[in-house]
């Protein structure tokens, strides 16, 4: 894979990631951060930005709930 010019508009695609890849970036914000996205929804994450607002999405419920959602 090319990680050279990721930008967030980038599409995983135009850096060679597969959906196996998207399946261990996946696994890997869930290692990191414990943040589970689901199987169901995965396929609707092409681009870095998806991740990304996947993760601030998360953030701000935990701000305004002091829970997190996927609890």
């Amino acid at each position: 894979p090319t990680y050279a010019g990721v930008s967030k508009s980038s599409s995983l695609a135009e850096h060679g990631l597969d959906s196996l890849d998207a399946i261990e970036i996946s696994m890997q914000i869930e290692e990191d951060l414990g943040y589970t996205i689901s199987a169901e929804t995965l396929p609707s994450f092409t681009k870095v930005k998806h991740y990304i607002t996947y993760i601030e999405q998360v953030e701000a419920f935990k701000r305004e709930n002091s829970k997190n959602p996927i609890a």
